[in-house]
């Protein structure tokens, strides 16, 4: 299969935003190198500019909430690829585009964070969750989502707005762990990263080793802040329900 072919049939679930995606690829094939150049560019834009399909190369992109339409991603097995490196090769050096570039990092998160602390690293896949609060159970609830290796998913309140805390006052999360496709008849072990983020800074946070992951923050100063989760696992992680508690 060819590399077109492969990605045509990558390309069969966009969603309608997508679309322009399948049209460029899908373009006749005389073409001129400046229109060949031309075209790439546009790739490139859109590219950045949608969402992308969580099937495009095998693999997703970001956090991807889970609804009636996509639930068959939660029963997908993990796709391993990998390749034999000499012993003695160094690992490759991969830029951390948002890191380098704060006004970045501020647009790729509307806002949320604006910069890291020192020492902190934030890997480049960011996803933010606006949460709506419930009268009824007088928390603000964590839809179900899929998570991959080394994605960072934010929680805020409506409209990326944060909690305001006062110095000393608590935030609860709470996340529980669904099953997914190739899992143990146990219960599955996940790894991740759990920590806050203050007046749009971003801090290291703690790892965790668990089944359901609980995070209780004590606001080290009067500010605004959000919580967030990094998947360290090697697999997907699907998290089936969770919440927030002031």
């Amino acid at each position: 299969m060819t590399l077109r072919e492969q990605i045509d049939q990558e390309l069969k679930e966009l969603s309608p935003d997508e679309q322009i995606l399948r049209n460029i690829f899908r373009q006749k094939r005389t073409r001129t190198p400046e229109l060949r150049l031309l075209l790439c560019g546009v790739l490139l834009t859109a590219l950045f500019a949608f969402p992308v399909s969580a099937h495009i190369f095998g693999t997703i992109f970001q956090t991807t909430l889970i609804t009636d339409e996509n639930r068959a991603l939660v029963m997908e097995p993990d796709i391993a690829a990998s390749e034999e490196r000499p012993a003695d090769a160094l690992e490759p050096e991969t830029p951390n585009l948002l890191m380098e570039d704060p006004e970045r990092l501020s647009m790729a998160t509307g806002g949320v964070i604006q910069g890291t602390a020192d020492g902190a690293f934030l890997p480049d896949a960011i996803s933010v969750i606006n949460l709506v609060y419930s009268e009824e159970t007088a928390v603000w609830e964590i839809p179900e989502f899929l998570t991959a290796n080394g994605f960072v998913t934010v929680f805020s309140q409506e409209s990326n707005e944060g909690w305001y805390l006062q110095k000393g006052e608590t935030l609860r999360l709470h996340l529980q762990t669904g099953r997914r496709a190739g899992a143990d008849t146990g219960t599955p072990t996940e790894r991740m990263e759990i920590g806050f983020i203050q007046d749009h800074i971003f801090y290291q946070g703690a790892l965790q080793e668990a089944s359901d992951f609980s995070y209780t923050l004590t606001a080290p100063e009067t500010g605004a802040y959000y919580l967030y989760c990094i998947n360290c696992s090697s697999n997907k992680i699907y998290i089936k329900k969770g919440s927030i508690v002031l």
